[in-house]
């Protein structure tokens, strides 16, 4: 007779059963991946067009600003080095003209006493004066020194000649450096006058051993000589003292400027002079009498550069030229911007009325209407995609289940065609052994037959073995079959004795009695 089988029908539905456990396990994950709504705050513009303009504007006019601003300060130090080296050339200049002069005066007056028709017009008895003054007219329109005075033995001023600025001087000071001359010696005087300085050379006339009369050539250092230096080297030019103006072409702007200039006149340094308005100075010192004195250029500051770069309307230029250029660059950016994310947005909203049934009313900019449609899309495909899966699980669990009851159908059949076509009971339990152990995969099992009466139990049983690796288990099946089959719980086949069906273990390790776990 067919044994029974009912530990083979409860065994199938545990892996069913376990199949149907582990399918609940993957939907509850897939519950787990429904996400929460994304954590955007609504935009406080219609449209995003109008930050993204704000911000180019912005950044733009940051970056023009800052552009500015650093070649504004580079182009403006470089020209204020320019012009105090101008500055300082300029002054330099004026001062090498003057001390030049200077020198020019002494060497007229050094000359003219050695002219010979001089000698002889003085040396004259009779109508000296006369032919002095003679020679006097003359030689001043050829001369060019400037005034031309002689004087006689005694030191009386016979003719004074020249340039008719400086013949318009006071009498009292003609004989300046005269008696220093009738007594032989040769002399330089600079002498302070009401609109700048007469430098005064004076040289003794000698005839043989005997002093006939002295020559005295001035050169007035005034606004006419001064306005001359400006319009050849272009900038403005003054003759300082320690606390006073001795001439100037064009006075500066600044109405304090001699007493800030007063320190650097003093103690004779070259120095540049810092003044309120358009205009600095330049000091270089004059070494041509016992008191200081200075030469003063005007150079242009930084108000100047100012004025004359016309920086401020220039700068408004720019700034609004690159306001209109962003304006239209960003609108240009926001019209290919916006143009995807609508059509992003429109899709989102499609999908999310297909597979949710709602449709996401706008709300903020565009892009905070795609988030929210990528949101509901995003939540709708995930719940779609549940579905999917739980259907799924379903029609699986029925697959497993018709596929269990096919597999046991099957196996019955075997069973019973091996109780049918066999001919003995030892026959059958073979053809049993190898289908439940091919059908659960089974690495070993053993049938043993145990006779119904023995007069010696501890002769070893008769056993049927299946196996699917016969050299692995060889010496394990070999040890097996020379021990004897006693009732035990600890032992596996004595368990099956005891209890009359069939039993197996997946883990041997826990069987730590077993007799044949060696």
């Amino acid at each position: 007779m067919l044994p029974r089988f009912s530990w083979l029908a409860k065994r199938l539905g545990q892996r069913v059963g376990a199949s149907a456990h582990s399918g609940r396990e993957r939907s509850a994950l897939a519950d787990l991946r429904t996400l929460p709504a994304l954590p955007v705050a609504p935009s406080r513009f219609r449209s995003i067009a109008w930050p993204l303009i704000g911000v180019l504007v912005l950044v733009a006019g940051w970056t023009v600003g800052i552009s500015y601003y650093f070649h504004h300060q580079s182009t403006e130090r470089q020209f204020l080095v320019e012009q105090q080296a101008r500055g300082a050339r300029a002054a330099r200049l004026v001062e090498s003209a003057i001390v030049a002069d200077y020198a020019a005066v002494k060497r007229s007056a050094s000359a003219l006493v050695e002219r010979g028709d001089l000698v002889a017009a003085l040396s004259q008895k009779v109508d000296a004066a006369r032919a002095v003054r003679e020679w006097a007219q003359k030689e001043g329109k050829n001369a060019g020194v400037g005034l031309i005075e002689v004087h006689d033995v005694s030191g009386r001023l016979i003719e004074r000649t020249g340039e008719g600025g400086i013949q318009r001087l006071d009498s009292q000071e003609a004989p300046v450096g005269v008696a220093d001359a009738l007594a032989g010696q040769e002399s330089m005087h600079v002498i302070e006058r009401l609109h700048g300085l007469s430098i005064r050379g004076v040289a003794p006339v000698v005839n043989g051993n005997r002093i006939i009369g002295a020559v005295v050539v001035e050169r007035l250092i005034g606004e006419q000589y001064l306005d001359h230096l400006a319009n050849r080297i272009g900038v403005e030019v003054a003759l300082l003292a320690q606390d006073r103006v001795l001439a100037v072409s064009v006075a500066p702007e600044d109405r304090h400027w001699l007493q800030k200039a007063r320190p650097s006149v003093r103690s004779g340094a070259v120095a540049h002079i810092a003044l309120n308005g358009s205009e600095d100075l330049s000091l270089r010192p004059l070494p041509i009498a016992s008191e200081p004195m200075a030469v003063a250029v005007t150079v242009p500051n930084t108000m100047a550069y100012e004025t004359l770069s016309d920086s401020s309307r220039s700068f408004g230029a720019v700034v609004l030229f690159t306001i209109l250029a962003t304006i239209v660059a960003g609108i240009y950016l926001t019209r290919h911007l916006i143009r995807p994310i609508k059509a992003l947005t429109e899709r989102a909203e499609e999908l999310s009325l297909r597979y949710a049934g709602r449709a996401t009313p706008p709300k903020g900019d565009e892009l905070d209407s795609l988030v929210g449609s990528f949101d509901a899309m995003t939540t709708a495909l995930l719940s779609h995609s549940d579905r999917l899966s739980q259907a799924h699980m379903t029609e699986l669990q029925g697959s497993l289940e018709l596929q269990r009851q096919y597999s046991l159908m099957r196996l019955l059949r075997g069973l019973a065609a091996a109780a049918n076509e066999s001919d003995s009971v030892e026959r059958t339990l073979e053809r049993a052994l190898n289908e439940i152990g091919s059908y659960l995969e089974w690495p070993l099992g053993r049938v043993a037959l145990l006779p119904d009466y023995s007069e010696n139990r501890n002769l070893p049983p008769r056993s049927l073995w299946f196996t699917r690796e016969p050299d692995r288990f060889r010496e394990f099946i070999d040890a097996s079959n020379g021990i004897p089959i006693v009732p035990s719980p600890s032992h596996m086949i004595g368990r099956a004795y005891l209890s009359g069906v069939a039993n197996w273990v997946s883990d041997l390790s826990r069987m730590t009695e077993w007799n044949r776990l060696d």
